[in-house]
């Protein structure tokens, strides 16, 4: 970021991850009453979707979902608020991620800066799993917008969506879907069956754009502590003069409450 010039807005990470569209909670409650509870076996449709956003949290950019078929029936007539994508397995490709930067992250990312006034400079992160294309191929034709790969094993620990941003989609997905559920008033089995791809992508992204800005801002915390950790000189003090200290300002609080028109300097 120093060497480019960049701000927290100009800073963006992509990662991908699979969604069970269809499957319910394992658990469910018994009556005391009941031996057993009666039970379905669930539907494992899956798909993939992608989030991305800035490290500022101010720019969360339109989700890319990846199912396996390339013309969904339920899209019949349906203006599809994500970028749609499909795959023989649902999974992210090369292909599809190299589609994905070009022709949706660039001018997405170049229509934020612009409204914004900065400088069409931007840097994405991303993991370097083998359904990411090279580095190479992931920059504009000025080079002002490029991608980069973060180091080996380091996704679990620093990679900002995966600090909760992907998670919290799920939830809010989950929670939906189970709401959408019991409204219909139908039993489980039903209810599953009216569920289609075109129910669930808009689900998805309701889910997505109800992560606000400070969860995804506190997601690059971790990436970007090394920035914002300027030392306090006080965490260089010993701890028995810390102690110490904090020992005399608890008594001169305690002198200044008996007499207080005495100036006591904490």
């Amino acid at each position: 970021m120093e060497e480019l010039g960049l701000s927290r807005e100009q800073v963006y990470n992509a990662n991908e991850s699979g969604l069970f569209w269809k499957l319910f909670p394992q658990k469910t409650y018994v009556s005391p009453l009941e031996k057993t509870a009666p039970g379905a076996k669930m539907e494992k449709q899956r798909i993939t979707f992608l989030c991305c956003s800035n490290a500022e949290g101010s720019h969360q950019l339109k989700l890319l979902v990846i199912g396996k078929a390339r013309n969904p029936r339920c899209f019949k007539g349906f203006d599809c608020p994500v970028h749609y994508r499909h795959s023989k397995s649902a999974w992210m490709t090369a292909a599809i991620f190299k589609d994905w930067f070009h022709p949706s992250f660039i001018p997405e990312v170049t229509k934020f800066l612009t409204k914004k006034g900065l400088p069409i400079k931007t840097l994405l992160l991303i993991d370097n799993a083998s359904s990411h294309p090279p580095e190479n191929e992931l920059k504009s034709e000025d080079g002002s917008i490029l991608a980069m790969f973060m180091p080996l094993n380091v996704t679990p620990l620093i990679q900002p969506m995966d600090q909760n941003a992907i998670r919290i989609t799920q939830l809010y997905y989950r929670n939906s879907l189970l709401a959408s559920v019991a409204a219909t008033g139908c039993v489980l089995l039903e209810s599953m069956k009216q569920i289609s791809l075109k129910d669930a992508i808009i689900t998805i992204e309701s889910a997505w754009n109800k992560v606000d800005e400070a969860v995804l801002s506190k997601c690059w915390n971790n990436f970007l502590s090394m920035l914002e950790n300027q030392e306090d000189p006080e965490d260089e003090i010993p701890l028995n003069i810390l102690r110490r200290n904090l020992n005399m300002n608890v008594g001169d609080l305690e002198e200044s409450k008996k007499y207080p028109t005495k100036t006591t300097i904490l």
